[in-house]
């Protein structure tokens, strides 16, 4: 399936980071600002529910602040992710790369 670039979609181009099942951090379309989104449902099969922003951060430092808040739940590995993303989100530059967390082992995966 084609990744677009609808923020609400499963398939958003621009996820950085999967925390958990309905958390994730994604990178707007312009890259001035990074998104913690929200998934309305853990319905997963059948495609119900959307992701919703929750937080905007510009800065990495802001980001991690807001992880840490929203997701106590969040995959140790993801959020160590988090400290390697630039200071400032106008930073990144594609090719993103996407941490994704499957079964209890978190595998890094290249979105080009």
């Amino acid at each position: 399936m084609l990744k677009n670039e609808n923020e609400a979609d499963d398939e958003f181009a621009f996820v950085v980071v999967k925390l958990c099942p309905r958390w994730r951090v994604s990178i707007a379309r312009d890259h001035s600002q990074w998104l913690v989104q929200y998934r309305s449902t853990l319905d997963l099969q059948r495609r119900r529910g959307v992701w919703s922003n929750r937080r905007f951060c510009v800065t990495s430092r802001a980001l991690r602040r807001d992880v840490r808040e929203l997701v106590p739940d969040a995959d140790p590995e993801a959020l160590r992710l988090l400290d390697h993303l630039p200071a400032h989100a106008s930073e990144t530059r594609p090719p993103l790369r996407v941490w994704d967390a499957v079964g209890s082992r978190p595998v890094l995966v290249d979105e080009n």
